[in-house]
């Protein structure tokens, strides 16, 4: 088989551990480019991380003939930009979750892979861990009957960097994120559900509510979940949540063995 050569499109935190590692440890699949703006923290990346070639032109990576394939790490308003280039320059593409800033994004980046006969996958890496591949096979074995209510708790306390109007995180800067956190953080359980129920997720609506812990950032959000199957659910998410329910938030998860709960009949 085919080694595939791999680039990668900003090689920030995200790609130190969780990512950037793994294209080197799979069979026939090695980091062949990577590319990041900062030229010093680029080399750095590049000789910690034994990968041959690098670049801090985006373009030279998509078009080089070596690359067979594309990462893509950056914030989630270069998402669409990069997915689309790398598409027309017939590279399958690894995209980082949030897909992109808005709806409209995604389906371009869809129809300009499928008009060019690549392939897009985005990063929700979570379907693939022993944990929820074990939860999957007990919903799929009936092991806890048939499940007819899906509930989700996530909360979190604010990061100190979050109150800081002068300097905020990227994350909660919508030119760059396209939403908050719960874009960013929360589509990671909206994903597992539709890996647990292949007829998938259909609507999905968020609201506000008053907040915990208070700021002026303070909010809280939830939702209500309804799937083809005619499930449903309910989902309390916030990122401003006191130390308090944070702790509980993580507890009881520990204690039952699932972090999620649900209703059978």
């Amino acid at each position: 088989m085919k080694t595939i050569n791999w680039g990668i499109i900003g090689v920030g935190d995200v790609t130190e551990v969780k990512s950037g590692p793994a294209f080197n440890k799979v069979e026939n699949s090695k980091i062949y480019m990577v590319m990041r703006r900062d030229p010093d923290k680029l080399k750095d990346y590049a000789r910690r991380h034994k990968i041959p070639k690098y670049t801090n032109n985006a373009d030279e990576l998509i078009n080089s003939p070596e690359i067979d394939a594309v990462y893509i790490a950056t914030p989630p308003s270069s998402h669409a930009e990069y997915t689309i280039k790398a598409a027309q320059a017939k590279k399958h593409v690894y995209v980082e979750k949030p897909m992109a800033t808005s709806h409209a994004e995604c389906r371009k980046m869809i129809e300009v892979c499928e008009a060019n006969g690549v392939k897009l996958f985005v990063a929700y890496y979570r379907r693939e861990l022993d944990y929820f591949k074990k939860i999957k096979q007990l919903i799929e074995e009936k092991t806890i009957g048939d499940i007819k209510f899906v509930d989700i708790k996530l909360l979190w306390p604010p990061n100190n960097d979050d109150y800081s109007k002068e300097n905020l995180p990227w994350r909660v800067n919508p030119e760059i994120a396209g939403a908050g956190y719960f874009y960013d953080l929360a589509s990671h359980q909206f994903d597992f559900l539709n890996y647990l129920w292949a007829a998938g997720l259909i609507i999905f609506t968020k609201t506000i509510i008053p907040p915990i812990s208070l700021g002026e950032l303070g909010i809280r959000e939830g939702a209500s979940i309804y799937f083809i199957t005619q499930m449903s659910g309910t989902a309390a998410v916030g990122f401003n949540a006191s130390i308090f329910l944070f702790i509980i938030n993580l507890l009881i998860p520990a204690l039952i063995g699932v972090g999620m709960s649900f209703t059978k009949k």
